[in-house]
């Protein structure tokens, strides 16, 4: 099915829309998000989540180029999810080398150092 039709099928609220995404454009999706993310689950939550952005931008957006539309959402949904990750990481290492810290403190006082 080509472009237009499957964006037609957004502007109709038409289900199938994202049926014929999926089918025209997943590999790609998944090949933007697999190209940022290493985990396999989060790539396949980027490319669902491309599908809900794009069923909530089209309308009011009417891309030119869909496959560059979808690409775009992709993309910028797995740098967040890449952002969020290393935030998450970066929390955890800073809570276990405190956690290290207070239980050293516990362990000297016990000791009495």
């Amino acid at each position: 099915m080509d472009d237009k039709m499957i964006i037609e099928m957004y502007f109709a609220r038409d289900e199938r829309a994202l049926e014929e995404t999926k089918l025209k454009y997943g590999r790609l999706l998944l090949s933007v998000a697999s190209g940022i993310l290493a985990d396999g689950y989060d790539v396949e939550e980027c490319e669902s989540d491309t599908y809900l952005r794009a069923w909530g931008s089209i309308p009011p957006n009417n891309p030119e180029y869909l496959s560059a539309y979808l690409a775009r959402i992709t993309r910028n949904l797995a740098l967040n999810r890449l952002r969020s990750n290393k935030r998450r990481e970066a929390n955890e290492m800073k809570n276990d080398f405190l956690n290290q810290v207070r239980q050293a403190k516990e362990q000297a006082y016990r000791e009495g150092v």
